[in-house]
């Protein structure tokens, strides 16, 4: 019998996977690269007491990463973020995923390639 919880190892496991399936149908046939942003320990405190923050930092993070192709190749990149506010243990280590096109679409609508290192 399923719980149906996110949280749940086993049933998680199943809405990640079945999320993950849908997401591939729809990201732009291109390179990728995972990116990982972590806040650190010395903040993660102040998200215990103000979880809108948790918004906050998924915001920071997808405008960072947009605003540095934008700056320096003029180009819009392809991005999906996924906050993960706890670790393996289960402790309080608000960290986003990136999913980040390497390159992205001019104003023109051409596509700009970006290698990673080029960020």
């Amino acid at each position: 019998m399923a719980c149906k919880s996110r949280i749940c190892p086993q049933c998680g496991k199943k809405h990640a996977d079945q999320w993950a399936a849908e997401l591939v149908d729809r990201l732009f046939v291109v390179p990728h690269r995972h990116m990982v942003f972590t806040m650190p320990e010395e903040l993660r405190a102040v998200f215990e007491v103000d979880q809108s923050l948790f918004v906050v930092f998924m915001d920071a993070v997808s405008n960072t990463v947009q605003q540095m192709l934008k700056d320096k190749h003029r180009a819009v990149p392809g991005v999906v973020c996924v906050l993960h506010p706890y670790g393996k243990e289960l402790n309080l280590n608000p960290h986003v995923h990136v999913l980040l096109t390497e390159g992205g679409l001019t104003r023109a609508g051409e596509w700009v390639s970006v290698s990673f290192l080029e960020l």
